[in-house]
């Protein structure tokens, strides 16, 4: 049962985040930061718990979408990090687009919080 202070992640960022929640794990732990990695896990263990229980929508506690919002943007920030110092036509392109996607991602996530 959501409380007050819970956030509902509508259907259709569902999907979108608890991939994006995976892809910052991911750059994490290539950055040696694995405390930081499991942190990401909270947001994907409660999106998978609702989805396995037959909800489209989800309900985060407020702390929780703050947080993710906060360590997808750090991913980011590595993800460019990387984009600059990488091979210019194999990997920078992929680091950028990760970068995207996670700003875009975090973003949709603080609009929810206001």
């Amino acid at each position: 049962m959501p409380t007050d202070s819970d956030v509902l992640l509508p259907a259709r960022i569902v999907g979108p985040s608890l991939t994006v929640a995976g892809l910052a794990a991911w750059i994490f732990l290539h950055a040696d930061r694995a405390l930081d990695a499991e942190r990401c896990s909270v947001l994907q263990d409660l999106i998978d718990s609702a989805l396995r229980q037959g909800s489209p929508e989800v309900w985060i506690p407020r702390d929780v979408t703050t947080e993710a919002a906060s360590l997808w943007e750090e991913a980011a920030f590595l993800a460019e990090g990387w984009a600059a110092t990488a091979e210019p036509e194999k990997e920078a392109p992929e680091w950028r687009r990760h970068a995207e996607r996670l700003r875009v991602r975090a973003e949709s996530l603080r609009g929810l919080l206001q």
